[in-house]
C-alpha cells in the first residue's frame, strides 16, 4: 500500500502541533489503543511534556527530560532462582505481564519479557542464558514511547497519536534527556 505524500504531511504536521506529553510505558509488545492510552492497558510509568518536538520530511523527533520522579522502572533483586525461566524478586512491585525485565547475570545483562507473575514469582517468556543467582539486580525498562494529545501530566489519559519500540533504563537517582526520531515512511 502506499500511502499519500499529502497525507504524511498532514499527520506529521498533527503530531507535532498536537503533542501535550511524552508517556514512558513498560510494556514492550502490547498494541497501542488509537484512542485514549488508558484504553491500551499499558503500564504507563510516567509522562513528561516534552522539552521539544520538530519535523523534518516524515521524520518527527522528540526530546525529553525525565526527571529523577518520573519513569522510574523497578530496581530490585533475585531473592531465589529454581530455573532460567522461573524466580523470585526481592519486590515486583510496578512490574506486569508485558513488561521487559533485565537481570544482570555472572555471564552478562540480559533482558526478557514476563511471562507472569505469581506474588513475587516472575516466569519469563524466553530462557535467560543461565538461572539468576541470588542477589543479582533485577530492573524493569522503558520499553515503548507515546505521544500523547490531550490528559494530564499524571494521569493515564489523553490519545496517542504515535507510539514506538524502544528498550530504555533510567534509574530513579537518574535525570535522562532522550531524543526519539520516527519516521513515517510511506510505502
Amino acid at each position: 500500500m502506499t500511502i499519500n505524500s499529502t497525507y504524511l504531511d498532514d499527520l506529521v504536521t498533527t503530531v507535532v502541533a498536537d503533542c501535550d506529553f511524552i508517556a514512558f510505558v513498560a510494556d514492550y509488545a502490547k498494541p497501542t489503543a488509537t484512542t485514549d492510552i488508558q484504553d491500551s492497558g499499558v503500564n504507563q510509568l510516567g509522562r513528561v511534556v516534552p522539552t521539544s518536538v520538530t519535523s523534518s520530511g516524515t521524520k518527527i523527533t522528540v526530546t525529553s527530560t525525565i526527571n529523577t520522579s518520573t519513569a522510574n522502572p523497578l530496581d530490585t533483586t533475585v531473592s531465589s532462582a529454581s530455573s532460567t525461566t522461573v524466580f523470585d524478586l526481592t519486590s515486583v512491585t510496578g512490574l506486569t505481564v508485558g513488561d521487559r525485565l533485565e537481570i544482570t547475570l555472572s555471564t552478562g545483562t540480559e533482558d526478557r519479557e514476563i511471562d507472569s507473575i505469581s506474588t513475587n514469582t516472575i516466569t519469563v517468556t524466553k530462557a535467560y542464558s543461565s538461572a539468576p543467582a541470588v542477589s543479582d539486580v533485577a530492573r524493569g525498562k522503558i520499553s515503548a514511547v507515546h505521544i500523547i494529545k490531550g490528559g494530564t501530566i499524571g494521569g493515564v489519559d489523553g490519545a496517542t497519536l504515535a507510539a514506538f519500540q524502544t528498550v530504555l533504563f533510567k534509574a530513579n537517582t537518574e535525570e535522562k534527556t532522550f531524543t526519539h526520531t520516527i519516521d513515517l515512511i510511506g510505502n
